[in-house]
């Protein structure tokens, strides 16, 4: 916030209601640019930072450990099964279609997109105990869909 009051009751209020910084007039144009580029690397750092676990309900992935589990319980996965999980997972509640997937999954289009089917057929199985689900979505793909 950039402003000509200064007083302490006012600083306060607009931290209160939301300011990340409160620079009073007359300022020093440096100072100013130093603090923006100081704001928006913490941004970009905090964008950067990989996110380490997924959850949707009781179903939870550990990234960094490649397990999945649900209500605390390892699910043993095939490396695809769990790229496919991990590629819904991040896209929540989005239909994801089968071109993607394969782009995404086996970095090739070229192949049959049946390819999917098994693998879904052997995840949905593996997760049985999942409060929610992996959808079909005819005509379009697949999502994760949640009560």
């Amino acid at each position: 916030m950039l402003t000509a009051l200064d007083a302490s009751d006012q600083r306060i209020k607009a931290f209160d209601l939301g300011a990340d910084d409160f620079i009073a007039k007359p300022y020093d144009p440096l100072e100013l640019i130093s603090r923006l580029n100081s704001k928006l690397r913490r941004c970009q750092e905090l964008q950067e930072k990989p996110q380490e676990t997924l959850e949707i309900g009781n179903l939870c992935i550990n990234i960094p450990k490649q397990e999945a589990t649900i209500d605390g319980n390892i699910i043993e996965l095939r490396a695809l099964e769990y790229d496919i999980l991990v590629l819904l997972m991040e896209r929540c509640g989005e239909v994801i279609t089968r071109k993607v997937i394969m782009s995404k999954i086996w970095n090739n289009t070229k192949k049959s997109d049946r390819l999917i089917d098994a693998h879904l057929t052997a995840l949905r199985k593996k997760i049985a105990h999942f409060n929610g689900e992996i959808q079909t979505v005819y005509g379009a793909g697949y999502r994760i869909k949640t009560d």
